[in-house]
C-alpha cells in the first residue's frame, strides 16, 4: 500500500501545501485574507473566481499581493493559474459554460474530476462538493429514467407492430391457399353439344 501511494504521489503534477488540517482549516484563513483586502478597498484578483477554483489555487501555493491584490504564485502552478484565469474570463463572457464538475478548474487542469473527491474542496463526493448543482443531478437521473421508459415503450410498439404484420401476412397466405383449394375442388362441367350451323336434325318435321 505504501509503495502504491508513493507511485501515485510521483504521478501527481500538482501538490497542495495544506498540512494535516486540510481544507477545513485553511479555508477560513483564505477568506480572511480576501476580506482584509476588501476592507482596504482592494479587490482581490480572485474576486470573481468560483470558490473551488480559488481554494485550489491557494492550496497549491498561490496567494495574493497584500499591496494590490494581484496573484502571487510559483512556477509549479504558473501555467495552470494562467489557464484558470482564462477559463474564468471565458465563463464571464459566455464563451465557456461550466457544468458541475466540468468547470473552470477542470478546464484549467486539463484532467477530469475524480468521482471520489472534489479538487479545491477536499476528499468529498460530488453531491457535496457540488451541492449547489444537486438539482441537476436529480433532474438528470429523472431524465435518464424518462429516456429509458421512452425507449422501452418504443421497443414495445415496434415489437407489437412486427407481430401484427406477421399475423396479417399469415392471414393473407391462408386466404390465398383457401381460394386455390376451392378452385381445385369445383367439378368440371363439359361444354354442351351444339349442332353444326345449318344442319337440320334427322328428327325434324317434314310437314
Amino acid at each position: 500500500m505504501m509503495e502504491r501511494n508513493k507511485e501515485n504521489a510521483a504521478k501527481k503534477k500538482y501538490h497542495h501545501h495544506l498540512g494535516s488540517g486540510g481544507y477545513s482549516v485553511a479555508m477560513p484563513k483564505w477568506e480572511e485574507m480576501e476580506a482584509s483586502l476588501l476592507e482596504r478597498g482592494i479587490e482581490p484578483a480572485t474576486a470573481n473566481w468560483p470558490e473551488r477554483s480559488k481554494f485550489w489555487y491557494y492550496a497549491h501555493g498561490g496567494t495574493l499581493n497584500p499591496a494590490d491584490g494581484s496573484l502571487v504564485l510559483g512556477d509549479q502552478i504558473r501555467e495552470a493559474a494562467r489557464r484558470l484565469t482564462d477559463a474564468v474570463e471565458a465563463s464571464s463572457q459566455g464563451t465557456f459554460r461550466p457544468d458541475r464538475e466540468r468547470d473552470e478548474l477542470s478546464l484549467a487542469l486539463q484532467t477530469p474530476e475524480h468521482p471520489g473527491r472534489t479538487r479545491g474542496k477536499g476528499v468529498i463526493p460530488w453531491k457535496i462538493g457540488f451541492k449547489e448543482d444537486i438539482h441537476t443531478y436529480r433532474s438528470r437521473m429523472r431524465s435518464k429514467r424518462d429516456t429509458e421508459a421512452k425507449i422501452a415503450d418504443l421497443e414495445f410498439r415496434v415489437s407489437s407492430y412486427e407481430l401484427s404484420m406477421q399475423e396479417e401476412v399469415a392471414r393473407k397466405v391462408d386466404e390465398r391457399k383457401a381460394t386455390h383449394l376451392s378452385n381445385d375442388l369445383q367439378p368440371t362441367i363439359p361444354p354442351a353439344m351444339v349442332s353444326p350451323s345449318g344442319n337440320r336434325s334427322s328428327c325434324a318435321s317434314t310437314g
